[in-house]
């Protein structure tokens, strides 16, 4: 009698595991360093530059940024209009019970590097939504960079109007 109960209850995992959907998963890393040895190294996924977005002291906070709506929104929206788009659901999933699970944004223990990965049931769809991550984070962190040289070209200017007027002011005495 065991026995027999065993035997349907394996037949039966069996079933179910051959009757679900595999739900697979990808990746892509970060790296969080100041220097780049070349210019167009900025456009390698491997190999993106946040030293200016993460910076030394607030990794949690700027972490807590890029898992942000402020962020994540752009790449939420995307792949409801994937699922839309391909005839999978009629209106939108919900950000935190439906894109948030499937999305994962840690930072590397001990290191300085960013994984980002993403699962869903399609493989095209898991590269697309982490394609469209990848480039969210670089424009964010290239308008996070822009800011602050920005900021720091008007910083520059400012001094150089006080020096300016300092050197005019000693030249009179």
């Amino acid at each position: 009698k065991i026995f027999l109960i065993s035997i349907l209850f394996g037949f039966g995992g069996v079933i179910y595991s051959l009757t679900q959907a595999r739900v697979w998963r990808g990746s892509f890393e970060i790296v969080m360093e100041a220097n780049s040895s070349s210019p167009n190294e900025s456009n390698n996924i491997n190999s993106i530059q946040f030293a200016d977005l993460v910076g030394q002291g607030t990794d949690l906070t700027q972490l807590e940024i890029l898992r942000s709506p402020l962020v994540l929104t752009p790449v939420y929206n995307y792949y409801n209009k994937i699922l839309k788009d391909r005839n999978l659901i009629k209106q939108n999933i919900s950000y935190e019970k439906g894109f948030i699970p499937k999305l994962n944004i840690k930072k590397k223990p001990g290191s300085k590097v960013l994984i980002a990965s993403f699962e869903d049931t399609d493989k095209q769809r898991i590269v697309d939504v982490l394609n469209k991550l990848s480039n969210i984070y670089q424009d964010y962190s290239n308008d996070n960079r822009t800011k602050k040289l920005n900021s720091s070209i008007n910083f520059i200017q400012s001094q150089l109007e006080i020096a300016q007027i300092n050197s005019k002011t000693s030249l009179k005495d």
